[in-house]
């Protein structure tokens, strides 16, 4: 997944945040996911840390066996103006954050200079939650409180596939191309890489913002696309076809 993210508020306690919980209210450990903007070293300096938790229930948490599937965070950035974040999971089980198109890595291995890639072994693989919750932008309820988020969003994508750091950077001050989206006349594996696609160019009183991705007629024929339906709240807020939900993006 990727995203552009700009934190609007004076607080870091309304800095960007992007979820999957397996329950409202439930221990960030037994969330599919969190990324979050956090204070970097200093001097107007941040960064993105993505967790995945690997707590299936309360009980899990309170004993104390359970923990994160996965911890990573990006290379530090200045805190203010609009950044880039890409979040994937390769394949092969190698987790990796690129902000503005940068994670300096050594084949999967942690580098010294921040973790922005891990590994993962058959262990934490195997732990690695799953959810039908919606994936919320903007929006984050643990078990302490409802995280107040102030922040604006542009250009959701969601893939099938892990992209490469080429991939991301060609594309990172652009929209996709014409043949990555519209499936209807491409359908090569690229393609079918693009869950959904958000440009958000939709005039602000518009009731509705589009999921960009042309489908097949075969699959909105046989009902395939309604896997792809949601809701997007926000600024904009009601429906598109969408893969994912996104909630309070721009409070």
């Amino acid at each position: 997944m990727e995203f552009w993210l700009k934190h609007t508020g004076a607080s870091t306690a309304t800095y960007p945040k992007v979820s999957q919980a397996t329950r409202e209210g439930s221990t960030r450990d037994r969330f599919v996911f969190t990324l979050e903007m956090v204070d970097g070293s200093g001097g107007g300096q941040c960064k993105y840390e993505f967790k995945m938790g690997s707590c299936r229930s309360a009980a899990e948490h309170t004993a104390g066996t359970c923990g994160y599937a996965v911890e990573i965070s990006s290379e530090e950035f200045a805190c203010s103006g609009w950044h880039h974040v890409a979040v994937q999971i390769t394949s092969t089980n190698v987790a990796k954050i690129f902000v503005d198109g940068v994670c300096t890595d050594n084949d999967g291995e942690p580098t010294s200079a921040g973790v922005c890639v891990k590994r993962l072994d058959a262990s934490d693989a195997s732990v690695r939650l799953i959810s039908l919750r919606p994936i919320e932008i903007g929006r984050l309820y643990d078990d302490s409180s409802y995280e107040q988020v102030q922040m604006e969003v542009d250009e959701i994508r969601l893939w099938r596939s892990a992209r490469s750091q080429e991939q991301i950077v060609a594309h990172l001050h652009r929209t996709l191309p014409h043949t990555l989206w519209d499936q209807q006349k491409s359908v090569s594996a690229s393609t079918e890489d693009l869950l959904a696609y958000y440009t958000l160019e939709e005039p602000v009183d518009s009731p509705r913002v589009y999921d960009r991705v042309l489908r097949p007629p075969a699959d909105i024929k046989n009902g395939n696309e309604k896997l792809l339906t949601g809701l997007i709240h926000g600024a904009r807020t009601q429906v598109a076809r969408a893969s994912l939900f996104v909630q309070n993006f721009q409070p």
